[in-house]
């Protein structure tokens, strides 16, 4: 289809969501041909090309609803304070023997390939007083006592000259919006605390078909009905709510 193209996780993921695409009959659907200047090609019969349309909509609605809802983007940030709180404490067996932190491991390729889910448990099941907070962060995690979220909402889409949506600068904009909620608090409290930069966590969800501001379809190439000619199908040529 285009490269980077995967449907393995909307697959696998939907059998506890709602199937809403036939991943069996789009692969029978599917061929390999050499198109003209562009090399061999995953190509699709043209009678599929609603599928394929359900298959990323079906994408966008799992990430809508699971892979990127804001209670899993909540843990998310829980848990990477936990590691960030165990850096320092928490050492792993690299080359020759060295103990090395989690955040040296990238280097270390002896210690980052004993990194996985077992650190969680090993935080957790820890005696060593230095990793007394990040254990009491897990425990809220396992206990749901989530950070408190604030709120939620939609950023405008920027447009260059020729019409374009222009992708946001993540931790540029993420950064921008903290400073403001910042500016915004008032300058006496009740209980006379202050929200500093370390309270605020400001996170940016992009959630497309898979291809940014473009169509993924309008990329994929397609047989006619008889086999023979290879084209594209623009979303304006299957339907109106595209």
């Amino acid at each position: 289809m285009y490269p980077g193209c995967s449907i393995q996780p909307p697959l696998s993921t939907s059998w506890h969501a709602s199937k809403t695409f036939d991943a069996d009959r789009l692969m029978k659907c599917s061929h390999v041909h050499e198109i003209p200047n562009a090399g061999p090609h995953v190509v699709y019969d043209s009678k599929e090309v609603w599928n394929i349309y359900e298959l990323f909509h079906t994408r966008y609605s799992l990430h809508k609803r699971a892979y990127q809802h804001r209670v899993s983007n909540c843990i998310e940030l829980m848990l990477t304070e936990v590691l960030i709180m165990a850096n320092e404490h928490f050492k792993v067996t690299g080359m020759d023997g060295k103990l090395c932190r989690m955040s040296d491991a990238i280097d270390d390729m002896v210690a980052y390939a004993k990194l996985s889910d077992w650190v969680i448990m090993a935080i957790q099941n820890s005696a060593e007083p230095g990793l007394a907070p990040a254990r009491e962060l897990l425990q809220r995690v396992r206990r749901r006592d989530m950070f408190k979220f604030v709120g939620e909402t939609v950023l405008p889409t920027k447009h260059d000259a020729a019409g374009n949506g222009i992708r946001v600068k993540k931790r540029a904009k993420e950064a921008e919006i903290r400073s403001k909620l910042l500016e915004m608090q008032p300058t006496t409290h009740a209980d006379g605390g202050v929200v500093t930069g370390e309270d605020l966590m400001v996170s940016i969800v992009e959630i497309s078909y898979g291809k940014g501001y473009s169509n993924p379809v309008d990329h994929a190439h397609f047989l006619t009905k008889d086999g023979v000619e290879f084209g594209q199908i623009t979303s304006e040529k299957v339907g109106g709510f595209m």
